[in-house]
């Protein structure tokens, strides 16, 4: 039964790392210097959650033995 506390943080933590992103995006007329430049956090975080859920998918694949 540890799934579905598990779930539950994956789902809370994928939910939380989307919106930074969601208002982050620059106007289509925006000048360089008022373009939005991500933080070394925000990059780091992003790339956590993609390995976080890669990890997650090949354990339920491994989990149901294909």
């Amino acid at each position: 039964m540890k799934a579905k506390p598990f779930a539950a943080l994956l789902l809370a933590v994928s939910a939380a790392a989307t919106i930074p992103t969601s208002w982050a995006q620059s106007p289509p007329g925006a000048s360089n210097a008022e373009r939005y430049i991500p933080q070394l956090a925000n990059i780091m975080t992003a790339a956590q959650l993609q390995h976080l859920k890669l990890w997650s998918a090949g354990t339920a694949h491994a989990a149901r033995g294909l």
